[in-house]
């Protein structure tokens, strides 16, 4: 995956409140990785919580049927691994790998878990949080195992275009180079069925692309219909 990208991501609009912010950044550690390092992988012991401080770091998954299923690209401002703090020996869902340098803070579950259990409001703002994440992501795998390969690659576009989207007149630029066999990985699909799916877009004139590849969603309405979503909300649909 092309790792040039802009930070356009929406993170403010699900950062973390400031007592929250302040706990982690007290506890934490600034630990670098380089290109390619993974900060957990799936199935392993989850004994700590990561903070996005600079880079871009890719979630995903691996599926028994339909191999590699990206779910989330994150920059600055985004937490991972915040699910299993109050599970009993947790183990990691997902596998994070770092597509562009990065600065995160790590953080000990254990010592996090103190602060929380003294602090009933700090604990109320962290499982808001917890409780937004698991919410997107029932609605992404509802999106992408149970309505169809369609419509999971609607979905990815949606989220795609609120995480990476700059208007261009009454039209939405994808401000991300993907090729379509690493929009596939998106959707848990093959790239065949991607470019089946792009060109019937294209020929419904819902879609376009720039002179570098990058897709222009030149009709949302159309996608959101189809997907079954009114405005698709930022904080339920996106890939950040």
């Amino acid at each position: 995956m092309n790792t040039e990208l802009k930070a356009t991501s929406n993170c403010t609009q699900h950062s973390i409140p400031g007592r929250l912010n302040a706990i982690l950044h007290h506890i934490g550690t600034l630990t670098h990785y380089t290109q390619h390092e993974h900060l957990f992988q799936q199935g392993m012991s989850a004994n700590h919580l990561f903070l996005i401080k600079s880079g871009l770091i890719q979630i995903s998954m691996e599926t028994e049927d339909r191999g590699t299923l990206v779910l989330r690209l994150c920059q600055q401002g985004d937490m991972l691994g915040d699910i299993s703090v109050f599970n009993d020996d947790p183990k990691y869902l997902h596998t994070s790998t770092v597509l562009k340098p990065a600065e995160v803070l790590v953080i000990n579950k254990d010592r996090l878990k103190e602060r929380l259990l003294a602090d009933s409001r700090l604990t109320f703002e962290f499982m808001k949080l917890t409780s937004n994440h698991m919410k997107k992501f029932e609605y992404q795998l509802k999106d992408l195992f149970f309505n169809g390969v369609k419509i999971a690659i609607y979905s990815t576009l949606i989220r795609l275009a609120n995480s990476y989207g700059e208007k261009r007149d009454s039209s939405i630029l994808i401000d991300i180079p993907l090729t379509n066999q690493e929009l596939a990985q998106f959707c848990a699909t093959t790239r065949e069925s991607v470019n089946r799916t792009l060109r019937d877009l294209r020929n419904k004139n819902v879609i376009d692309s720039d002179h570098v590849k990058r897709i222009l969603i030149k009709d949302m309405t159309f996608l959101r219909k189809e997907v079954g979503c009114d405005s698709c909300p930022y904080d339920l649909y996106n890939v950040n």
